[in-house]
Protein backbone atom coordinates (compact mmCIF):
# COMPACT_ATOMS: atom_id res chain seq x y z
CA UNK A 1 0.00 0.00 0.00
CA UNK A 2 1.42 3.41 -0.94
CA UNK A 3 0.89 6.51 1.14
CA UNK A 4 0.57 10.07 -0.19
CA UNK A 5 4.33 10.60 -0.54
CA UNK A 6 4.84 7.44 -2.54
CA UNK A 7 6.57 5.24 0.03
CA UNK A 8 5.47 1.68 0.42
CA UNK A 9 4.37 0.55 3.88
CA UNK A 10 5.86 -2.71 5.11
CA UNK A 11 4.87 -4.74 8.13
CA UNK A 12 7.79 -5.61 10.38
CA UNK A 13 7.82 -8.28 13.05
CA UNK A 14 8.62 -6.37 16.25
CA UNK A 15 10.24 -9.35 17.98
CA UNK A 16 12.92 -9.59 15.29
CA UNK A 17 14.08 -6.02 15.74
CA UNK A 18 13.81 -5.85 19.54
CA UNK A 19 17.53 -6.39 20.17
CA UNK A 20 18.56 -3.73 17.67
CA UNK A 21 16.02 -1.26 19.06
CA UNK A 22 17.16 -1.74 22.67
CA UNK A 23 20.09 0.57 22.06
CA UNK A 24 17.71 3.25 20.77
CA UNK A 25 15.48 3.17 23.84
CA UNK A 26 15.96 5.23 27.00
CA UNK A 27 18.88 3.19 28.23
CA UNK A 28 22.26 4.45 29.30
CA UNK A 29 24.88 3.90 26.61
CA UNK A 30 28.67 4.07 26.45
CA UNK A 31 29.68 5.85 23.23
CA UNK A 32 33.32 5.94 22.12
CA UNK A 33 34.36 8.38 19.40
CA UNK A 34 37.64 8.97 17.61
CA UNK A 35 38.06 12.77 17.52
CA UNK A 36 40.93 14.76 15.99
CA UNK A 37 42.34 16.57 19.04
CA UNK A 38 45.94 17.72 19.35
CA UNK A 39 46.11 20.10 22.31
CA UNK A 40 44.39 21.08 25.57
CA UNK A 41 42.43 23.81 23.78
CA UNK A 42 40.93 21.23 21.40
CA UNK A 43 40.11 18.98 24.35
CA UNK A 44 38.37 21.80 26.21
CA UNK A 45 36.31 22.81 23.15
CA UNK A 46 35.15 19.22 22.63
CA UNK A 47 34.23 18.77 26.30
CA UNK A 48 32.26 22.03 26.38
CA UNK A 49 30.39 21.23 23.18
CA UNK A 50 29.42 17.69 24.16
CA UNK A 51 28.53 18.51 27.78
CA UNK A 52 25.75 20.81 26.57
CA UNK A 53 23.75 17.84 25.27
CA UNK A 54 20.95 16.63 27.53
CA UNK A 55 20.98 13.12 28.98
CA UNK A 56 24.73 12.85 29.53
CA UNK A 57 25.96 11.32 32.79
CA UNK A 58 29.72 11.29 32.19
CA UNK A 59 32.18 12.63 29.58
CA UNK A 60 35.88 11.84 29.39
CA UNK A 61 38.64 12.52 26.86
CA UNK A 62 41.91 10.69 26.30
CA UNK A 63 44.06 13.21 24.44
CA UNK A 64 46.88 10.77 23.64
CA UNK A 65 44.54 8.22 22.06
CA UNK A 66 42.22 10.97 20.71
CA UNK A 67 39.18 9.17 22.14
CA UNK A 68 36.03 10.76 23.54
CA UNK A 69 33.85 8.58 25.82
CA UNK A 70 30.28 9.67 26.56
CA UNK A 71 28.07 7.76 29.00
CA UNK A 72 24.37 8.52 29.23
CA UNK A 73 21.03 8.44 27.49
CA UNK A 74 22.02 10.32 24.34
CA UNK A 75 21.92 9.62 20.61
CA UNK A 76 25.39 8.77 19.22
CA UNK A 77 24.68 10.67 16.01
CA UNK A 78 23.84 13.85 17.95
CA UNK A 79 27.19 13.57 19.77
CA UNK A 80 29.03 13.27 16.45
CA UNK A 81 27.08 16.21 15.00
CA UNK A 82 27.91 18.37 18.03
CA UNK A 83 31.64 17.57 17.72
CA UNK A 84 31.63 18.21 13.97
CA UNK A 85 29.82 21.50 14.55
CA UNK A 86 32.91 22.91 16.29
CA UNK A 87 35.09 21.88 13.35
CA UNK A 88 36.52 18.57 14.57
CA UNK A 89 36.44 15.26 12.72
CA UNK A 90 34.63 12.55 14.66
CA UNK A 91 33.97 8.88 13.96
CA UNK A 92 32.06 6.39 16.09
CA UNK A 93 34.26 3.60 17.44
CA UNK A 94 31.63 1.73 19.47
CA UNK A 95 28.22 2.04 21.11
CA UNK A 96 27.56 -0.32 24.02
CA UNK A 97 25.07 -0.48 26.84
CA UNK A 98 26.66 1.22 29.85
CA UNK A 99 25.91 -1.75 32.11
CA UNK A 100 27.73 -4.18 29.81
CA UNK A 101 31.23 -4.94 31.06
CA UNK A 102 34.04 -3.81 28.80
CA UNK A 103 36.21 -6.75 27.71
CA UNK A 104 39.52 -6.70 29.51
CA UNK A 105 42.65 -7.16 27.42
CA UNK A 106 44.54 -10.35 28.11
CA UNK A 107 47.98 -10.17 29.64
CA UNK A 108 50.39 -10.58 26.68
CA UNK A 109 53.17 -11.94 28.90
CA UNK A 110 52.50 -15.48 30.04
CA UNK A 111 55.77 -15.66 31.97
CA UNK A 112 55.91 -17.40 35.35
CA UNK A 113 55.97 -15.12 38.37
CA UNK A 114 59.03 -15.49 40.59
CA UNK A 115 58.76 -14.42 44.22
CA UNK A 116 62.07 -13.93 46.05
CA UNK A 117 62.66 -15.78 49.28
CA UNK A 118 62.27 -13.85 52.51
CA UNK A 119 65.42 -15.40 54.05
CA UNK A 120 67.89 -18.23 53.51
CA UNK A 121 65.55 -20.82 55.08
CA UNK A 122 62.61 -20.25 52.68
CA UNK A 123 63.03 -21.48 49.09
CA UNK A 124 62.29 -19.32 46.03
CA UNK A 125 58.70 -19.73 44.88
CA UNK A 126 57.87 -19.94 41.16
CA UNK A 127 54.25 -19.67 40.08
CA UNK A 128 53.43 -20.63 36.48
CA UNK A 129 50.24 -20.90 34.53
Amino acid sequence: MKDKIGFKEEKVDSSVHFASLAIGLNMSKRIELKVDMYCEKCRTKVLKAVSKLSGINEVSVDLKKQVLVVIGDVDPVSVVCRVRKIGKRANIISVLLADAPKPEPEDPCQCPIVYPSCNDVCPTIVVGY
